[in-house]
């Protein structure tokens, strides 16, 4: 499936035409867009109206998550699930790589992704992924 707006950057790797993903070359971005119905010019105007999160809701959500990471005794992520969160988030259009000092930053909550997804209690602004329960 080949995308219409996709600018190839090399054999492998393209970069959406209408802007999405923050510009950033990605293997597979078209085709995710248009797994998803989503490659049109609505869509990215869409995404870049989306205003990211205040550093007072950012703060607060911090908070939130502290208070609930602590609650649980310091549940982390196991290992196979942290693997298929990151994943998730790569592949999402709301996932910035370069933020956070190159650990990565999700545009919709403003969370540092390397933190949020180790932390069990946490879950996806997006619903793609939920927390995890700890083991009895």
């Amino acid at each position: 499936m080949t995308c219409p707006h996709a600018k190839p950057i090399s054999e492998r790797v393209n970069a959406c035409g209408l802007g999405l993903h923050g510009g950033r070359p990605s293997a597979g971005v078209c085709a995710y867009c248009m797994s998803r119905g989503e490659n049109t010019p609505e869509h990215a105007a869409k995404i870049k109206a989306t205003p990211p999160p205040s550093l007072p809701q950012q703060a607060a959500s911090l908070g939130k998550a502290l208070v609930n990471w602590t609650a649980s005794g310091f549940h982390a992520t196991p290992p196979d699930i942290l693997a298929t969160r990151e994943a998730t988030c790569r592949a999402c259009p709301e996932w910035d790589a370069t933020a956070m000092g190159g650990t990565g930053r999700c545009a919709k909550c403003g969370c540092s992704t390397w933190a949020k997804l180790r932390m069990a209690t946490e879950r996806c602004p997006l619903g793609k992924w939920e927390p995890v329960q700890a083991a009895p």
